[in-house]
């Protein structure tokens, strides 16, 4: 049993260092960044879309999924790779680098994501997030985003309602 274990291990460490040796930045996120992770957790990272950036993931055995539901709305597309008796390790290909390490780390100083938050209520939590960080910076929603309004509050929620632009 313990052979499985070390080969596990040793799986997950590969892993690691192609993408610590990745010729992009990549970001830690996910339950691991936050401090929310269980033993059998995925590995969550990000980093900027580019043709390059998708032919190395590629090369190093990532595959892109169908469709793949993310919390966070920037995400452009996922990478995923998966070993036999190993975590998955997912790479997100998102928008803008900068914005989504920013609302990231808004979110952790928060603490507004916890082990118990639902993967819906942790999309609404990053809708939230992002949404306060444009208009933050007077960024005008593009057509096709999600925007959270503000529709009231009490003590110290706020309520906010979901817009598509």
């Amino acid at each position: 049993m313990l052979n499985g274990v070390v080969e596990c291990a040793c799986a997950v460490t590969k892993t690691l260092i192609v993408l610590e040796r990745a010729p992009f930045p990549v970001y830690l996120t996910g339950s691991r960044f936050f401090g929310t992770e269980v033993p059998s957790s995925d590995w969550d990272f990000f980093t900027a879309d580019s043709p390059a950036t998708r032919a190395y993931l590629q090369k190093e055995g990532f595959t892109e999924p169908r469709t793949k539901q993310y919390a966070s709305p920037d995400v452009v597309t996922v990478f995923r790779k998966v070993g036999r008796g190993t975590p998955g390790f997912d790479v997100q290909i998102v928008k803008d680098v900068t914005v989504k390490s920013a609302v990231q780390q808004m979110l952790k100083t928060t603490g507004m994501l916890t082990a118990r938050t639902s993967k819906a209520k942790a999309r609404e939590i990053w809708t939230l997030a992002f949404s306060m960080w444009a208009i933050m910076a007077n960024k005008v929603p593009a057509d096709g985003d999600m925007v959270a309004i503000p529709i009231g509050a009490d003590g110290n929620n706020i309520y906010c309602g979901l817009k598509r632009f």
